[in-house]
C-alpha cells in the first residue's frame, strides 16, 4: 500500500548513529533559567533559621529607643553605737557653704539621684535624740565623671564624734562603694597611704575586678571624754531651833553657789559623773528681838558626788562625801556655827523630752554622829550644741532637812535660775 512504501523510502529512514539537534535537544532535561538580579528569593532551610532575627530587628529599628532610669548613689558609713541618726550633708565644693542635701537619716545609709555627673563632696556626723550631736567627719569626694570609684573614695576617713554621756565616744567613718569594674586597657587603682592618726586597717585589692574589703577596728575599752559645768545658782537658808521654851530663827542667802561636773562615759557601759558642789552663805537673824547679842556670820558648805548612770538607763545611783556645819546654841542670846562631816548615798532619775530638756530629781540621805541630813534635789535644763558646746539654763530646787539632839532642826532650801556652759 502507499503507507507502507512510505515507511520503506530509505528517505524517511534515519540514521541513529548521526547526531540529530532535533532530538537531542528534545531530549535533554531543562534547567530551570537563573532569577533575575532584580528578584528576590528565599532559601527555605536557611532563612527560616533567621526569620525570628529578622522580625525582631525590623523591630526594634521601628521603636524608639529607651532611656536608662537614673542611677541612684549608695553613700553608707559604719554605725556608730548610742546613735539615734545621722545627718548627712553633700555640696560641690569641701567647705560646705551651700550644701545641696542635708538629710536626717535613720540608718547607716543614704540614696541620692545626682542631677549631673561631676565631683561631689559628703560628709556624716551622729546624733541622738536628747539633742547631742556628734562632730562631722572629714569629706569624703565621690567622683562621678569616672568609670571607677576616685581614689579618695579608697580611703578611709574617721572622726571621733562626742555624743551623750550614756554612750561612749561616738567613731564614723564613710564607707566608700565598690567601685565599677574598669576596662582592661586602664591601670589598677593605687593603694592609697592611710593617715597615721587612724587606727591600723587593711584594705585588699584584688586585679580582675577590683574590690574594697575593709576590716573593722576592735571596740575600745574605755575613753574619758571631760565635760566641765559651772552654774551660779541663787540660794535661801533657814535655821530654826525649838527646844523647850526657846525659839530662834536665823535666815541667810548664798552669796556663791557653783557646780563643777566631770563627765567621763565608758564603752557599753554608761558613764559616771562627778560632782564638787560649793556654797557660801551669810546668815542674818530673822528677828533681832530673839538674839540680840548675835552677829551676823558666813559659813560654808560642800559636797563631793560620784554618780554612775548605766547604759540606756535613765536610774542613777551615787555616793556623796559631805562637808557642812550646823548652827547649835551656846547661850540664851547667841548661837555658834560648827562643822560636822558625813557620808551617804543618792539615787536618781533622768527624764529627756524633745530631744535637748533634761530634768534630774535625786534623793540623798547623809548620815554623821547624832545627825542625819536628807536631800531632794531638782534640776531642768536645756541644751543647745552649739560649736562642740552645751549651754545649759534652767531652774533648780534642793531642800536640805538637819536634825540633831543638841541643834533642833536646820533647814536649808536652795532655789533659783542656774546658768552653764559644758563643753
Amino acid at each position: 500500500s502507499d503507507r507502507d512504501e512510505k515507511i520503506r523510502t530509505p528517505a524517511n529512514i534515519k540514521d541513529t548513529n548521526k547526531p540529530d539537534s532535533k532530538r537531542q535537544k528534545s531530549v535533554a532535561p531543562k534547567t530551570p533559567p537563573p532569577p533575575p538580579a532584580n528578584s528576590s528569593s528565599l532559601n527555605l532551610p536557611s532563612d527560616l533559621f533567621f526569620l525570628p532575627f529578622l522580625l525582631l530587628s525590623s523591630k526594634a529599628m521601628a521603636e524608639p529607643p529607651r532611656s536608662l532610669p537614673p542611677k541612684r548613689e549608695v553613700f553608707a558609713w559604719n554605725p556608730v553605737v548610742g546613735a539615734d541618726f545621722y545627718i548627712i550633708e553633700i555640696s560641690k565644693s569641701q567647705d560646705f557653704q551651700n550644701p545641696l542635701i542635708v538629710e536626717k537619716v535613720p540608718i547607716e545609709q543614704f540614696l541620692w539621684i545626682p542631677p549631673e555627673k561631676v565631683i561631689y563632696y559628703w560628709r556624716v556626723a551622729a546624733g541622738q535624740k536628747s539633742g547631742r550631736m556628734g562632730l562631722f567627719s572629714p569629706p569624703a569626694a565621690r567622683d562621678l565623671t569616672l568609670n571607677r570609684a576616685s581614689p579618695q573614695d579608697l580611703e578611709k576617713v574617721q572622726s571621733k564624734k562626742e555624743l551623750l554621756p550614756e554612750s561612749n565616744t561616738l567613731v564614723t567613718a564613710p564607707i566608700p562603694p565598690p567601685p565599677l569594674q574598669r576596662k582592661e586597657d586602664q591601670s589598677p587603682p593605687k593603694k592609697e597611704k592611710k593617715p597615721t592618726v587612724l587606727p591600723p586597717e587593711t584594705v585588699e585589692t584584688e586585679s580582675n575586678p577590683p574590690t574594697l574589703t575593709v576590716r573593722r577596728e576592735p571596740p575600745m575599752k574605755s575613753e574619758t571624754e571631760f565635760a566641765f559645768f559651772f552654774a551660779f545658782v541663787p540660794e535661801y537658808n533657814s535655821w530654826v531651833q525649838k527646844k523647850g521654851s526657846l525659839n530662834s530663827k536665823l535666815e541667810g542667802w548664798a552669796a556663791i553657789a557653783t557646780d563643777l561636773r566631770l563627765n567621763m562615759p565608758h564603752q557599753e557601759k554608761g558613764r559616771s559623773l562627778i560632782h564638787a558642789i560649793l556654797s557660801s552663805s551669810d546668815w542674818v537673824r530673822a528677828e533681832k528681838a530673839d538674839l540680840p547679842f548675835q552677829d551676823d556670820f558666813s559659813d560654808w558648805q560642800g559636797q563631793l558626788k560620784y554618780v554612775y548612770i548605766p547604759s540606756k538607763k535613765n536610774w542613777t545611783y551615787g555616793l556623796v562625801a559631805h562637808h557642812s556645819g550646823y548652827l547649835m546654841r551656846v547661850a540664851l542670846e547667841k548661837v555658834t556655827w560648827r562643822q560636822w562631816n558625813g557620808f551617804g548615798a543618792s539615787i536618781g532619775h533622768l527624764q529627756t523630752w524633745k530631744e535637748n530638756t533634761t530634768w534630774d530629781s535625786s534623793i540623798t540621805l547623809i548620815g554623821a554622829s547624832k545627825l542625819w541630813l536628807a536631800e531632794w534635789s531638782n534640776q531642768l535644763d536645756f541644751s543647745f550644741p552649739t560649736w562642740g558646746m552645751k549651754l545649759v539654763a534652767g531652774p533648780r530646787f534642793k531642800i536640805q532637812y538637819l536634825k540633831g539632839e543638841e541643834l533642833g532642826t536646820s533647814t536649808r532650801g536652795q532655789l533659783g535660775l542656774q546658768l552653764g556652759f559644758e563643753w
